[in-house]
């Protein structure tokens, strides 16, 4: 590993600690939007990991290593949908008091990198429209998901030949 790259784990080690949910220093937890769109794959194993209670205000994405473009399915043999969209609420401390989240299967269908980008744009429209004079700032984590190599069929044309 190069410099780079250990002081981007140390950071994650850092803010992806079990308990409590990250602080977000660098903003100050209850004075700013944090939303989070594409790839979580950094634990799931129970609620504690999930980005709702990793202090995300809005998430939508997968949690493992990996899915299907379009129907969002992960896994070889298991053939799970991983997709997920949840909503947590805070109090005037910045505080999680509930999270809301449910299985995105009504985005089945829909290409996951579109799905992703959409939903950033919105979030940025929604947020300048509630914060017009900019006193709460917004942090935005888009992790998207893309082509990644060689061995990746054009997602389209994938689609095509499974669907149509």
């Amino acid at each position: 590993m190069n410099n780079i790259q250990l002081s981007l784990l140390s950071f994650f080690k850092l803010i992806f600690k079990p308990h409590p949910p990250p602080p977000f220093f660098f903003f100050g937890n209850d004075s700013v939007v944090k939303v989070m769109f594409g790839k979580w794959n950094i634990g799931h194993c129970n609620s504690k990991y999930l980005p709702s209670e990793r202090g995300f205000d809005h998430f939508i994405g997968y949690l493992g290593p990996g899915h299907g473009y379009y129907d969002h399915i992960s896994g070889h043999a298991e053939r799970a949908f991983d997709l997920i969209e949840s909503v947590s609420f805070t109090n005037s401390k910045g505080e999680i008091v509930s999270s809301e989240w449910h299985s995105g299967e009504q985005y089945a269908g829909t290409y996951d990198t579109l799905l992703y980008r959409d939903k950033a744009v919105s979030s940025l429209k929604k947020h300048a429209s509630a914060y017009p004079d900019n006193a709460v700032p917004l942090f935005m984590w888009s992790a998207q998901h893309g082509v990644h190599g060689e061995e990746d069929i054009e997602p389209e044309v994938l689609y095509l030949r499974l669907y149509h």
